[in-house]
């Protein structure tokens, strides 16, 4: 079956100190128990109109998989900090395509412009007490999920690696 994956972004208050989070949209309630295995919240936008909802909506008539992927992009409007290339936002979006479609990208690049990209924000913030305020408390209401790629095994094998960590943890302990 072709599965059709949309990727975008959401202005959003996500501090840029932490892991943006991901949701996803689905054409079909058959794909919710996958995409919760990559840590992606699921989304019931019920806005205006867009052309992912479009997609979505044409690919649900046609019976067609579809994954809308977006990603809570750092934005502070308060203090006119607009962030054109979030590399912590794609970086989020991407680590999951990874996974999901077994992409073996390296990441490392994004990681990199991603930390580059806390610190000139984290200098800003030093030199703007009000900012550093305002930073702080976003700290405090946000609630992080740090994506951790899920094991690809079934549960059969699961069951036999705990058997043969037990096993092993026994014999140390005699």
């Amino acid at each position: 079956m072709v599965r059709i994956y949309l990727l975008g972004g959401v202005l959003d208050k996500t501090p840029h100190t932490k892991e943006p989070g991901v949701f996803c949209t689905l054409s079909s309630e058959a794909l919710k128990e996958e995409m919760l295995r990559y840590c992606l919240a699921l989304g019931n936008y019920e806005g205006p109109g867009s052309f992912g909802s479009t997609l979505l909506h044409l690919a649900q008539a046609r019976r067609l998989e579809m994954v809308n992927l977006i990603a809570h992009a750092t934005y502070y409007p308060e203090f006119n900090i607009v962030i054109p290339r979030n590399p912590k936002a794609i970086r989020a979006i991407v680590a999951r395509l990874n996974s999901l479609l077994r992409l073996h990208l390296d990441l490392a690049d994004l990681e990199r412009e991603g930390e580059e990209l806390e610190a000139k924000l984290n200098f800003m913030a030093s030199h703007n007490p009000k900012f550093q305020a305002y930073l702080e408390q976003l700290e405090k209401d946000f609630i992080e999920v740090k994506y951790e790629e899920p094991l690809d095994i079934s549960p059969h094998e699961a069951v036999e690696i705990a058997e043969e960590l037990l096993k092993k943890r026994g014999e140390e302990d005699s």
